[in-house]
């Protein structure tokens, strides 16, 4: 672009052409390796990938416009100042070598291939050659500073072994916990663990801490008493060599209902009937095994690939699961379990059950349905006020997408602030769901297009050996 207003022209007596056709190839490859990143497509290794060969094309471009301009007689290597950028690209060693010589490679190249074809002599000034030479140094600097971050992590993930499982990926934290996506030494069979956090554990008294392992110790014994297709799964449980509780649970593949409405939108109510069924199936088990959910809500809703069905509803994180048998509660004084803008009146007087996980899924069918909380609320005092005491607007009116009205009247009577009111359980609800009439019912060849449209890697990755018959 610089070449292109006139900027340039000065100090390129000879040649402009190629300099502006190395500027125009350079900008294209720019624009390119842009798009493809912010289109996020393909993702990991592969990216990084294409950013190495991008790191010696454009490499190549700017050797070129070092020959028209005339820095490198002056000590300047522009070559050099990028490959030092693209230290940035957190690859493999090897692949770090590869790109970071190819692209030093391009100068004396570039160089002897204008000497062979342009009728040029080779430079006199030794200031041309100490450029070229910095810019095999600046390389083999990256290169060893690629060997001693792979390194690094290497021992980090040595020091990050629990059991018989190796962590791989931090996923996400909460509150109390983090997940990592993990991978069983013996088997290999990728996997999610969730653990306490360290720093939380750090800064937590001994009462504290023991009152963290009974909830932790409490959420992952419920959910392993749970055997619905539609809660995740549990595989495993123990203690790490410090003491730190974890339990090892399905590795999932796909994205939750908050994510869901917040990439992609309010969401058509047959594909929200569907969801909201999944969930039924998984509160009316627990429900049945005296246990509360207690925090139901979208980012707790996942949806995901499994075998060859798509769209296939999980519920998520028991950590505030209360068993109505038990009457140990590992609440803190004077807080209120849960997400704000999703918990039932009753909380506030500690009289819930099983209708109050029933009350947060109207509020997960009103998010997916219109893309907005039941009620709006700075403060999570005023939230809780609203839930109390204010009266709900009807989905149908806050989004311009077709609700039936059965639909609107039901997600209404979750609302209700006397318990009383709603559906009394999870299984009469999902009968209710399923009489609501659709002129284009959600189907799974209508999932299946979605997710080829949305999130084809997504969709690939969970069927990967499935479609080609692999045992």
């Amino acid at each position: 672009m610089l070449w292109a207003a006139g900027l340039l022209r000065d100090l390129a007596p000879r040649g402009t052409q190629d300099l502006g056709l190395a500027a125009s190839i350079g900008l294209g490859l720019s624009l390119a390796i842009l798009t493809i990143s912010l289109l996020g497509r393909p993702r990991g290794e592969a990216i990084v990938t294409q950013g190495l060969a991008f790191e010696a094309l454009a490499a190549c471009c700017i050797a070129v416009a070092e020959q028209q301009v005339g820095t490198l007689s002056i000590g300047i290597s522009a070559v050099g100042v990028w490959i030092a950028a693209c230290a940035l690209l957190r690859a493999r060693p090897l692949h770090t070598a590869i790109a970071a010589f190819s692209a030093a490679a391009t100068q004396p190249i570039v160089m002897a291939l204008y000497i062979g074809f342009a009728n040029r002599r080779w430079p006199g000034d030794e200031l041309v050659y100490v450029a070229v030479l910095s810019t095999f140094v600046i390389a083999a600097l990256v290169v060893l500073v690629a060997w001693v971050r792979a390194d690094r992590n290497a021992v980090i993930a040595d020091a990050r072994r629990i059991g018989g499982y190796r962590l791989l990926e931090l996923l996400g934290k909460g509150g109390m916990g983090e997940v990592w996506r993990a991978e069983h030494e013996s088997l290999i069979r990728p996997a999610a663990l969730k653990l306490i956090r360290p720093e939380v554990a750090a800064s937590s008294s001994r009462q504290e801490l023991e009152s963290m392992n009974l909830r932790f110790q409490r959420e992952v014994q419920a959910t392993a008493t749970l055997t619905s297709p539609h809660t995740v799964a549990v595989f495993d449980y123990g203690r790490s060599s410090d003491g730190t509780p974890y339990y090892v649970m399905e590795l999932l593949n796909g994205l939750d209902a908050e994510s869901l409405v917040v990439n992609y939108g309010p969401q058509p109510a047959e594909r929200v009937v569907h969801v909201l069924r999944h969930v039924c199936e998984s509160l009316a088990e627990a429900h049945h095994r005296n246990l509360i959910h207690r925090d139901i809500k979208p980012a707790n809703i996942y949806l995901c690939t499994i075998g060859m069905e798509t769209d296939f509803g999980k519920v998520l994180d028991f950590g505030l699961v209360r068993d109505l048998k038990v009457e140990h509660r590992l609440t803190i004084q004077g807080t209120t379990p849960g997400t704000p803008a999703y918990v039932a009146p009753e909380i506030l007087l500690d009289q819930i059950d099983h209708r109050s996980d029933l009350y947060a899924l109207g509020c997960v069918a009103y998010w997916m349905l219109t893309g907005q909380l039941v009620y709006e609320a700075s403060t999570r005092i005023e939230m809780l006020a609203a839930h109390s005491q204010q009266q709900p607007i009807a989905p149908s009116k806050r989004v311009e997408l077709p609700i039936p009205a059965a639909l609107d009247d039901l997600v209404l009577a979750l609302l209700a602030k006397n318990p009383n009111d709603r559906p009394q359980t999870a299984r009469e609800l999902s009968q209710r769901l399923s009489e609501i009439s659709f002129a284009t019912p959600w189907t799974q060849d209508r999932a299946e297009a979605w997710w080829r449209v949305h999130l084809p890697e997504v969709l690939a990755h969970g069927r990967v050996g499935l479609e080609r018959g692999s045992p």
